[in-house]
């Protein structure tokens, strides 16, 4: 009767049976006539380091057999041709007060009108009608030619477990002698899945796959091939990121991230900005994002993904860039409108802190620009994702550095993991002329046998566990110095420097995250941890420098990030920090009878919390206090080494070497005061966005003129050999603070002050000295 009632139903319904039958029938047929095939081997590239295999996946139904073609073709590095438009401060200097022009992270210029409250009225549009578009507008495609005209795509996905039991089969075409035959090869259950959800039904479609277009057997040539990732993935025409499968509110969650990117821009600062012709107000953080609580479950199971832990999609994704897109099921959605939404979600002051937590990692992804950051970034996000060989956690992010870093890095699967992160680590030195890897290096809690001195990523993962991954802000501490450093004796540095003080007392340390069961007890127990450590003189007692003990208090539980210092949006004033009139105060009389509440806490009231979550608060011989790492004991060194801008804590050996404990901050110190002695009142460092807006500089500023200048007024005059060069656009080469000179004589560029070399400062009277630091 259901039939006579419903034909048309019925006739879907049995079509659909007949072609699954008959699928499942001929796979079965080509599965028996295939049991004695004999498995692929691999043909050797004719050079690893210029060709490359291609994987054309063959068309098929979902249920089909994968069947495959691999081809070699010769990929050559290629530079892409650079935009005709104007640049963002060329285009800048052609708009009328208040406009302000920002690039977002898909490479547009978006134009905004400089209000009392931040910026609005956005537009693609110049505000002076007359000006040519080509001078603002791009196309950034029609420099995006694949090599030797073969378009492919590349393909990001999770390799998942190879345990029999979820292998799968492949099928390669093959040609011997002029004759087709075929052989098999075994995939991961992963990308047997990923292959069947995004292969053409109708046409074959080219692919770049690291599992089948690398020979995993053959080491010397995977030790090659991962040299060549940043050309693949910048050349491929599309980066397919496949997610899985749909489940868990997948289809909802894609849905409504879209919904949200289609109303906000992701600047390329990292700031969300409405997008044009929308008015919902998304992009601000102190209103309400219309997610039900079923939403918000389905987005935080999208994110917990495995995908998002992998090392590997770090330069994946991001080389991909504008032509990546993330596909899971039959949703899909682009990679840099997830990454605005993302960026969006986690800004918002209204969202919960488990799912913040979990999005940590991810927006730091989205928000990363490798081709214009300090390197230790890029290995930075490397330690917070995982990978089946931990050598991967430096080879895995080779694709992000620059060409010269690569070449002075090259992956050998032989080597040791202390011989890998030890030779990365010097590399990353030698090339910066800095040390600023130090920052990322010092957290051992473990045995791994690598220099306290050298990035090791699995201890700093364990680390994170009491630290939170935050920026601290740079302090300045070596001015624009370049590091002085021999590496003579395996597994040691010389590096050179001075002492400052000694630690003679340490705080109890606020608890890790690790330690407590969920973010918001963390932060009830550092809190109460962080009042413990108020002085009992805080608003009658003087500090080291002169200043009183309550200011000099309130700036080191903050590490100085303050609006005086960094005159930016989402910092604290002075007045309002120390008068700590927040829900939760850290010191001062509310705090000592201050109930904690945490619901709400906005992302600006925990900031400076989770600067302090796994540290302790310590004590020095000269009335120095600081906020120190969680192993710092007394008696440990505080030092700063030229080349760093954050003093560093080191531990004596018996041999007369040093351990790196860590870095900490130190009230009084910064700004090249252990160098060059304290600025002239009122002169003081500021650390301002560039004239791009995505990265910060240091300048000095006097209040009293209003002055903003690049010349440091303690130092004299550059010799008449030098000139200091005007700032340009970062690279992935660039230390994260610097300066250029030029020498007129040798035209050689350095990204120090020639006014800084050793000589220099010992002439001024300073006692540098060299640590052996192991």
């Amino acid at each position: 009767m259901g039939w006579r009632q419903f034909p048309g139903r019925f006739l879907l319904k049995f079509t659909r049976f007949w072609h699954v039958f008959w699928t499942i029938s001929r796979n079965l047929v080509l599965r028996l006539r295939t049991l004695g095939l004999p498995a692929y081997q691999y043909k050797s590239l004719k050079d690893p380091l210029k060709d490359i295999r291609l994987a054309t996946v063959l068309p098929g139904g979902y249920h089909d057999d994968v069947m495959i073609r691999i081809t070699h073709i010769a990929l050559e590095p290629r530079k892409f041709k650079l935009s005709p438009r104007l640049s963002i401060q060329e285009i800048q200097s052609t708009l009328p007060q208040p406009w302000v022009v920002h690039e977002t992270i898909e490479g547009r210029y978006l134009f905004l009108r400089a209000k009392i409250h931040g910026e609005g009225d956005p537009t693609w549009d110049h505000p002076i009608p007359n000006i040519e578009r080509s001078t603002y507008e791009r196309d950034a495609e029609s420099s995006r030619s694949p090599a030797d005209g073969i378009p492919f795509d590349a393909l990001s996905y999770v390799w998942g477990s190879y345990s029999w039991f979820r292998q799968r089969r492949a099928f390669v075409e093959c040609l011997e002698r002029g004759k087709l035959t075929w052989a098999r090869i075994s995939i991961g259950e992963n990308l047997d899945y990923a292959l069947r959800n995004i292969r053409h039904q109708d046409r074959p479609r080219v692919m770049w796959i690291d599992a089948l277009c690398i020979n995993q057997s053959d080491e010397d040539e995977r030790n090659k091939q991962v040299t060549r990732m940043a050309d693949i993935y910048t050349q491929a025409s599309q980066v397919t990121v496949c997610l899985g499968p749909p489940g868990e509110g997948s289809e909802i969650a894609i849905d409504s991230l879209k919904h949200i990117s289609n109303q906000i821009e992701l600047l390329q600062n990292g700031q969300i900005a409405p997008s044009p012709g929308t008015d919902t107000g998304f992009h601000r953080s102190d209103l309400r994002l219309p997610f039900n609580d079923e939403l918000w479950q389905a987005v935080r199971h999208l994110i917990n993904r495995q995908w998002f832990k992998r090392l590997w999609v770090i330069q994946e994704a991001l080389l991909g860039d504008t032509r990546a897109k993330m596909v899971c099921g039959p949703s899909e959605i682009s990679w840099t409108r997830f990454c605005a939404t993302i960026t969006t979600i986690y800004k918002n002051d209204f969202v919960s802190d488990d799912l913040r937590g979990d999005m940590g990692s991810i927006n730091a992804l989205c928000t990363s620009r490798p081709i214009r950051e300090a390197i230790k970034y890029t290995f930075l996000m490397s330690a917070m994702r995982q990978c089946s060989d931990p050598r991967d956690s430096v080879y895995g992010t080779l694709g992000l550095l620059s060409t010269e870093l690569r070449r002075m890095i090259r992956p050998d699967y032989s080597s040791t993991l202390a011989e890998v992160y030890t030779n990365s680590t010097l590399a990353y030195i030698n090339r910066t002329k800095r040390l600023e890897v130090l920052d990322i290096a010092a957290y051992r809690h473990q045995k791994s046998g690598v220099p306290s001195w050298a990035f090791d990523p699995y201890s700093y993962r364990a680390g994170i566990g009491l630290y939170m991954v935050v920026e601290w802000p740079g302090q300045f501490c070596a001015h624009f110095s370049e590091c002085h450093v021999i590496h003579e004796v395996p597994g040691t540095i010389r590096a050179l420097g001075l002492g400052v003080t000694k630690i003679c007392s340490v705080k109890p340390r606020a608890p890790g995250f690790s330690e407590c069961d969920s973010e918001e007890d963390c932060f009830k127990a550092s809190i109460q941890t962080v009042r413990s450590w108020e002085p009992e003189d805080l608003y009658e007692g003087t500090y080291a420098t002169g200043e009183s003990l309550l200011d000099a208090y309130a700036r080191t539980l903050i590490c100085n990030d303050l609006r005086d210092r960094i005159p930016s949006s989402g910092r604290w004033k002075p007045e309002r920090w120390q008068g700590q009139y927040d829900v939760n105060p850290l010191f001062g009389e509310f705090a000592r009878e201050g109930p904690l509440t945490l619901s709400g806490l906005t992302s600006t009231e925990q900031n400076p919390l989770q600067r302090l979550v796994g540290r302790r608060l310590i004590e020095c011989e000269n009335g120095f206090i600081g906020i120190g790492p969680a192993d710092a004991h007394p008696g440990d060194l505080i030092c700063i080494l030229l080349g760093h801008e954050n003093p560093v804590v080191l531990r004596k050996q018996d041999d007369g070497t040093y351990i790196l404990v860590g870095i900490c901050y130190l009230h009084g110190i910064s700004d090249g005061v252990a160098l060059l002695g304290p600025l002239p009142t009122p002169w003081r460092v500021q650390r301002i966005l560039d004239s791009t807006q995505q990265y910060m500089i240091c300048k000095f500023y006097n209040p009293d003129t209003d002055v903003l200048c690049d010349e440091d007024p303690r130092l004299g005059p550059l010799d008449d050999d030098w000139e200091r060069l005007p700032g340009r656009d970062r690279t992935a080469d660039d230390p994260q603070i610097f300066q250029e000179f030029r020498n007129k004589t040798t035209g050689q560029i350095v990204k120090s002050d020639p006014r800084l070399v050793p000589d220099a400062i010992r002439a001024r009277g300073i006692a540098l000295e060299e640590f052996s630091i192991c």
